[in-house]
């Protein structure tokens, strides 16, 4: 029998405004181990507002020390900052610790092709 997933949310934001880098600290102090944590490496949906490099990294060893496993959403590569590179800082801090991660990546946003599923292409 499957077990229910249960949800956890925390305060993104703080009260102004701003990515709430303490409160993500503490609810991944709060998991335990092999539990999973949701992650928008760029772009973050709804609020657009993203944790700094600096930020990712303290992330990073949180989540290395609680061995929780992030699940990162990478759908904006390329559209938060104009930069590739750039956008995949979040997953190079977890990299870096050789963390395991879970990462969803589409190309339908970044690409172009936005809104043509079921098309085919011949090259």
């Amino acid at each position: 029998m499957l077990k229910r997933l249960e949800r956890v949310d925390y305060p993104y934001l703080d009260s102004k405004g701003n990515f709430n880098l303490r409160s993500t600290l503490d609810a991944i102090a709060k998991l335990r181990p092999k539990d999973s944590i949701l992650f928008h490496a760029c772009a973050h949906n709804p609020t657009g507002i993203d944790p700094t490099q600096s930020e990712w990294r303290e992330i990073a060893a949180a989540i290395k020390k609680a061995g929780v496993v992030p699940f990162i959403d990478l759908a904006f590569q390329g559209l938060a900052s104009g930069s590739l590179e750039k956008d995949r800082v979040a997953i190079e801090a977890f990299a870096e610790l050789g963390i395991n991660m879970i990462i969803a990546q589409t190309y339908s946003k970044n690409m172009g092709i936005y809104g043509n599923g079921g098309l085919a292409y011949r090259l």
